[in-house]
């Protein structure tokens, strides 16, 4: 009977292995093959966006038929892809979306089965027919120079019948290739995936860049790090939260008059006590808090070596870079993440210390530490940024699942445990809550208020007068429509970019084909996930899935919410708690999921991870030498 199962799984396995490889092909076909590459030389003198419009007739544009690029004073050489050159018929050239001097020194753009178009020579861009919002265009040894004279310059070409080169056997070979490496990764990746080792293997290169990354970047060249560095700085020679107001604490108030010190998060206290002990290495300050983050992440990898459960609990960190650079500069929601995983783990995973207390019939001094250790991690759990709140919700709702679904847990004992470990977890939350309000006279919030009134600058203060706010300031109040701040302020598209990979202050991002790409996969990787629970999850798996959704989907309408009527700031690291509440939701139906197509759409996310923190974020950031002096 087993080598029956085992038969099946492993029918099972490689019909999966076939049906990849023919959507490869078919993938390969039409995103790649039947898709004309367009090789970009050019100089600006300004941050711009450079468009390439197709029309199957001329004078047909649409923005479903066009590609970009963003282009920088200190790049040159770009590429990006267009649609199918035997359809095309025209061309236009938008040299510039934003103000800004383009010189064009070369274009071409190639097929598979088609001859070349290039522009590089003056006869060459003497085809380009200036047709719109340009006040000068000069063509010399250098190439065409256009000077626009509005925000959508234009230039359209008209191709020509192409001549035609076979392509045939070169594009079979290309997808036998492809097949072949599929197959090949199958056959040696099948019991690699079956006890997930791979998560463990993967982020420990991941640890590598992010080590590398808190090394090299400048102090403040990350979002925010300056007020959270002093945050840290303060718990070196401190133990309990200073007063608000304090005169030695005035240089950690943002421009909001703000301190991170009155957050209420418990993480500076710990990243304080860890870069005072780093001071006897003489690292600067800045790195050494860098490197509590870098110590969080290698703390999951080290406990995901030899338990299972929590290696597939980390699976989630694989498909963005964004997750990495959390923890490459420091920050409180790396903290967070930490412990989200952390209590993820205990409350999901059967093989668990909490779990196994709990279900266990005997009390001793073990499960009295149990209790402990457990409840000090709710405490933890309790003093986490309020995204993270969010994830008490998907708590909440996980402890009626498991209480339904997984009815043993139904008894006096199992709930006077659980009991124990609440007391411990709130007793010192409560503590801690108390020496923090007790310090400003339990009238917190007030003074909060006055603080920002007193250090704010003038376009944050409350009592600015609407009209001299900040412009990305309560913009519903201000007349902007729901409309309006989806479509022309784009929050979702900037929201889903700072998920997957932008760096620095939200200045360093990637071209408009990679965002596309990771769209392309990731919803892909969802829709697998999705179909495959649905298919073989029963009720089960289905509730927990539709928990999961539904949580995630009021997280991000909340800080939808929070951005349209009080402040504008499309930051993917607010999403964070979903990455914990996925991990729970794989602990529970990562059975469903052995097959290759979740793993290679798995493989493809972090391949574009690793591509996007290594050739964006590492080669965009500022950088100095090592952190040590």
């Amino acid at each position: 009977m087993d080598s029956l199962i085992q038969n099946s799984r492993t029918t099972r396995y490689y019909g999966g292995v076939v049906v990849l490889c023919v959507a490869v092909a078919l993938l390969y076909y039409f995103l790649v093959s039947q898709r004309g590459y367009v090789e970009l030389e050019v100089q600006t003198d300004n941050a711009t966006i450079f468009k390439v419009y197709w029309a199957k007739s001329a004078g047909q544009w649409s923005e479903r038929h066009v590609g970009k690029i963003n282009l920088y004073p200190s790049v040159s050489k770009y590429s990006f892809k267009i649609g199918d050159l035997g359809s095309i018929k025209q061309l236009r050239f938008d040299t510039s979306e934003r103000p800004a001097t383009v010189q064009l020194q070369s274009i071409k753009i190639s097929q598979t089965g088609y001859d070349s178009i290039l522009f590089q020579k003056k006869e060459d861009f003497q085809k380009l027919a200036p047709v719109a919002g340009i006040e000068n265009s000069t063509i010399d040894e250098n190439g065409l120079t256009v000077v626009p004279s509005t925000d959508d310059p234009q230039l359209v070409f008209n191709i020509s019948d192409l001549n035609k080169q076979g392509k045939a056997w070169a594009e079979l070979f290309v997808i036998l290739s492809l097949t072949l490496i599929i197959i090949g990764i199958a056959y040696f990746a099948k019991e690699l995936t079956t006890t997930d080792q791979y998560v463990t293997y993967f982020l420990v290169f991941v640890l590598a860049l992010v080590f590398v990354m808190a090394s090299i970047s400048k102090p403040n060249r990350h979002p925010d790090e300056f007020v959270h560095i002093y945050a840290g700085e303060y718990y070196y020679d401190h133990n309990i939260p200073p007063a608000i107001g304090d005169p030695d604490i005035s240089h950690t108030y943002s421009n909001y008059g703000v301190s991170r010190l009155h957050s209420g998060e418990i993480v500076y206290l710990f990243a304080g006590k860890f870069g005072k002990i780093l001071e006897n290495f003489h690292l600067s300050s800045y790195f050494s808090l860098r490197m509590f983050n870098v110590f969080l992440l290698l703390s999951l990898i080290l406990l995901s070596i030899s338990r299972y459960d929590f290696r597939v609990l980390l699976i989630p960190l694989l498909v963005s870079p964004q997750i990495w650079y959390v923890f490459s500069y420091f920050n409180s929601d790396a903290f967070a993440l930490f412990v989200v995983i952390l209590s993820g783990y205990q409350l999901s995973s059967d093989q668990s210390m909490l779990n196994k207390t709990l279900c266990s019939s005997k009390i001793n001094w073990k499960s009295i530490l149990v209790f402990v250790v457990c409840g000090v991690l709710l405490s933890l759990l309790l003093l986490l940024k309020k995204n993270f709140y969010f994830y008490y919700v998907f708590i909440f709702f996980y402890f009626l699942w498991r209480v339904y679904f997984k009815k043993s847990i139904l008894s006096w004992s199992y709930l006077l445990k659980l009991l124990c470990v609440l007391a411990v977890g709130i007793s010192i939350f409560s503590g801690v809550r108390y020496v923090d309000y007790k310090i400003n006279d339990f009238a917190k919030a007030d003074k909060l208020l006055e603080a920002r009134e007193n250090i704010a600058l003038e376009m944050y203060k409350p009592s600015t007068p609407l009209h001299e706010k900040h412009i990305y300031l309560q913009m519903k109040e201000r007349g902007t429509t729901l409309s309006h701040f989806i479509d022309l302020d784009r929050w979702g598209e900037k929201s889903f970019r700072t998920s997957f990979g932008v760096y620095g202050y939200t200045s360093i991002s990637a071209s408009f084909a990679y965002y596309d790409l990771v769209r392309i996969l990731g919803l892909l990787l969802l829709a697998t996930v999705m179909v495959v629970i649905f298919y073989k999850g029963n009720i089960e798996g289905i509730s927990l899935l539709s928990i999961t959704l539904s949580v995630s989907l009021g997280l991000i309408v909340i800080a939808f919410y929070h951005a349209w009527t009080v402040d504008f700031q499309a930051q993917g690291r607010y999403f964070l708690p979903i990455v914990g509440m996925l991990g729970v939701l794989l602990i529970h139906t990562r059975r469903y999921l052995v097959n290759p197509v979740f793993i290679f759409l798995l493989l493809g996310m972090y391949g574009l991870s690793v591509y996007n923190f290594v050739f964006v974020g590492l080669l965009g950031i500022e950088k100095c030498c090592f952190g040590i002096i």
